[in-house]
């Protein structure tokens, strides 16, 4: 008999069209929605969900509740979610019930005020902070840290309201823009589900760790830093694949995972050793885990942040395809108590040297926004005869919104608020996908002008 578990849902995460699969394969799963999803995702878990649930307006204080009396009410054995939003709700939960679970290292892995001071009380290096809850704690850090340094959301994700402050910035003006811009995006549900992070606005203030891709790689087409992901297993860490990127537009909105990541095998090892420091240091018991390391000069690293859930975009996927390792499955195995499986390998499509989850956003590479918002339909481009035959281009349907949606010009403060799709490219070797994802990046606006022009002209 398989086992029972509830799938929470709200924004963020893996494709439901990868993850659902795998659970159902596993587990007969309950899925309890805590967000609006597109037709394409609802039909998607109503194929492989025996219950489907929906209640997108709990207010972040009845959360934590409505999830543990689901669970209760269908006698799961394991809850899980995959979206950042939700992962202190349901450790919270898993708690109350009595089932294997992120625990309550999961605040310090969302909360990055705690999660820095728990780093500094253990001895893992991190950069040095600052509270801000202020117009004059805002100036207060500017003092103690020195310009440039990086401000952003304490409860924040996907470089939601980030800020690289610099010299001439006005900090008054700063403030107000990252306080706009994470309101923005809890109007439209993208916000902490308990009441702590979804309450008054929590900002912390940080130096700048300086990247230096060219330290690690022979192109500037390579992002400064990668992430380390993993499962923890009855408090004891592992790290399972490393992920690079393609270099970031400014300030820091990240534009296409990576894998592989390009980076050696001794270094691999540092880093995956590294990452177990600074998750077991969190007190982490029973979860998914993703690390972000910058690669500065010199071949240093900086610990950047810990997330207790699997990966989001497309990397559970590509990992899967290029190394034959399910992030999915190693979760399960760790919530549910269980040897792992096989890593899914029927669900496998087919093998793929390197792939790529590639943000479709109005601006090049280089972070120059598009001149106007376009339409996008990945069904008008010939990606074939486009990129060539070594490089396989599809939407990703569970990460995007339906055909028809637009592309805005790039908005720096809006972090991953501003990606427009997802596109999952494969190709033969890792330099040939960067190529590609490049040339994507910079050549996809003359694309869709022509392609709009083409279904106007009478």
């Amino acid at each position: 008999m398989k086992p029972t578990i509830v799938f929470v849902h709200a924004f963020g995460g893996p494709p439901i069209d990868h993850v659902m699969p795998v659970l159902a394969r596993r587990c007969t799963v309950h899925a309890l929605l805590l967000s609006a999803i597109t037709p394409y995702n609802r039909a998607v878990i109503q194929e492989f969900a025996q219950t489907v649930t929906l209640r997108p307006e709990v207010p972040a204080m009845h959360v934590v509740g409505l999830i543990t009396s689901h669970a209760r009410d269908v006698g799961a054995d394991a809850v899980l979610t995959f979206s950042e939003f939700l992962v202190v709700a349901v450790a919270k939960a898993c708690e109350h019930l009595g089932l294997r679970g992120a625990g309550p290292g999961a605040v310090r892995a969302r909360n990055k005020l705690a999660m820095r001071r728990r780093w500094v009380d253990t001895g893992i290096p991190t950069p040095v902070f600052h509270a801000v809850q202020s117009k004059p704690d805002l100036h207060e850090a500017a003092q103690q840290l020195g310009r440039p340094f990086v401000l952003k959301d304490a409860w924040g994700a996907g470089s939601i309201g980030t800020q690289m402050v610099k010299p001439d910035d006005d900090l008054d003006a700063v403030f107000d823009r990252t306080h706009a811009a994470i309101t923005d995006a809890r109007r439209h549900g993208i916000c902490e589900h308990t009441p702590d992070g979804n309450g008054a606005i929590q900002l912390i203030a940080e130096e700048l760790m300086t990247g230096a891709a060219q330290d690690w790689f022979s192109t500037t087409e390579r992002g400064d830093f990668v992430s380390v992901e993993g499962i923890v297993v009855n408090g004891e860490p592992q790290s399972l694949a490393l992920t690079g990127r393609m270099r970031p537009l400014p300030p820091f909105c990240e534009t296409a995972d990576l894998t592989p990541a390009a980076i050696d095998t001794d270094t691999q090892t540092r880093l995956f050793g590294l990452a177990e420091a600074a998750v077991r240091a969190l007190g982490l018991q029973n979860c998914a885990t993703h690390t972000e390391f910058k690669l500065m000069s010199a071949r240093a690293v900086g610990l950047l942040e810990v997330a207790a859930r699997v990966g989001g975009t497309a990397i559970a996927r590509q990992i899967h395809v290029t190394q034959g390792v399910c992030l999915v499955d190693r979760l399960l195995t760790a919530l549910l108590g269980t040897h792992w499986q096989d890593d899914a390998p029927a669900l496998v499509p087919r093998a793929a040297p390197a792939a790529a989850g590639l943000q479709v956003i109005g601006a090049d590479a280089q972070g120059r926004p598009w001149r106007q918002a376009l339409p996008f339909d990945y069904h008008l481009i010939d990606w074939t005869e486009w990129l060539g035959p070594d490089v396989e281009v599809r939407l990703e349907r569970s990460l995007s919104p339906p055909a028809g949606g637009w592309v805005a010009p790039y908005d720096a403060s809006r972090g991953a608020l501003n990606t427009a799709s997802i596109l999952f490219v494969t190709a033969t070797d890792p330099d040939r996908l960067l190529d590609a994802c490049h040339r994507i990046a910079n050549e996809l606006e003359n694309k869709l002008l022509a392609a709009a022009a083409f279904c106007t002209t009478p």
